[in-house]
C-alpha cells in the first residue's frame, strides 16, 4: 500500500489551478467522472498526483451511489468539511487493507474494479481510498502526462496533511500515518505540505486561502 494521489476538493471550478500553473508548475490532462458529478485538473509529480476536485454535476454528485463519499460536502467550502481526499494504490488485488472498507463503483470505471473506500471517518477529516488493484505503477500509467517540477525537484519526498478536525483520526487515516513520508495531524488550518527534492525545504510557496496547498523545496 502507497500513495497515489492526493485531492483538493475545491468551488471555485478549478479555477484556483491556473495559480499552480502561474507559479510555474506543468499541468496535465484532466477528467470528468461520469456518475460521480465531479471533474478535475491533475499536476503529475514524478511518484504522486495532485487532483484539483470539483462538483461539476450536483445531481450527480448528490445521488445515492455518490453521496457517502461526501464529494459534495467536500467541494463545498462549509466549515467543518475536510476538503482532502487520500488516494492509495496496491499492485496485489488480494492485498487487504488495514481498515474496514466499503466499494464504490462510479460508471466511470468501466466495470473495471471498485475504489476501496475507508470507513469510520465523517467529512470533518480526510477521505481515504484505495483505486482498483491492478491499474499498473504510477510511472507507468502516467508516463505521457508532464510532469510538476519546482526549481527542478518533481519528487515529493514528504506530505504533511493538516486539518481543523475537532474529532480524533479515523482507522483509515491512522493506517496511512505508518506510511513512510506521511504525515497527518490536527492544527488550527486546513492544509496540505508537499515538501519536493532533496533539499532541506527552506523555499516555501503558499497557496491558501485560495487553494490550501503550500510547497517546500
Amino acid at each position: 500500500m502507497e500513495l497515489d494521489h492526493l485531492f483538493l476538493g475545491v468551488g471555485d471550478r478549478g479555477r484556483c489551478g491556473d495559480l499552480l500553473r502561474e507559479f510555474g508548475l506543468r499541468e496535465g490532462s484532466g477528467n470528468r467522472h461520469e456518475g460521480q458529478g465531479t471533474a478535475n485538473r491533475r499536476f503529475f509529480f514524478r511518484n504522486l498526483m495532485l487532483e484539483i476536485l470539483w462538483v461539476e454535476d450536483e445531481e450527480e454528485a448528490r445521488s445515492p451511489l455518490t453521496a457517502p463519499m461526501g464529494l459534495w460536502e467536500r467541494c463545498g467550502g462549509e466549515e467543518g468539511r475536510s476538503p482532502f481526499g487520500i488516494g492509495l494504490r496496491v499492485q496485489d488485488p488480494e492485498e487487504v487493507l488495514p481498515f474496514p472498507i466499503w466499494e464504490f463503483c462510479p460508471p466511470y470505471l468501466g466495470g473495471r474494479g471498485c475504489i476501496r473506500v475507508g470507513c469510520g471517518a465523517g467529512t470533518e477529516e480526510p477521505l481515504v481510498f484505495c483505486i482498483p488493484a491492478g491499474a499498473g505503477p504510477y510511472g507507468e500509467r502516467n508516463a505521457s502526462q508532464p510532469k510538476a517540477e519546482v526549481a527542478g525537484a518533481g519528487w515529493v519526498r514528504e506530505v504533511e496533511l493538516r486539518s481543523k478536525q475537532g474529532v480524533p483520526l479515523s482507522g483509515p487515516l491512522e493506517a496511512v500515518n505508518g506510511l513512510a513520508g506521511f504525515r497527518a495531524f490536527r492544527g488550527d488550518e486546513d492544509l496540505l505540505t508537499l515538501r519536493l527534492g532533496p533539499g532541506p525545504g527552506t523555499r516555501r510557496r503558499c497557496f491558501a486561502p485560495a487553494l490550501p496547498l503550500e510547497l517546500r523545496w
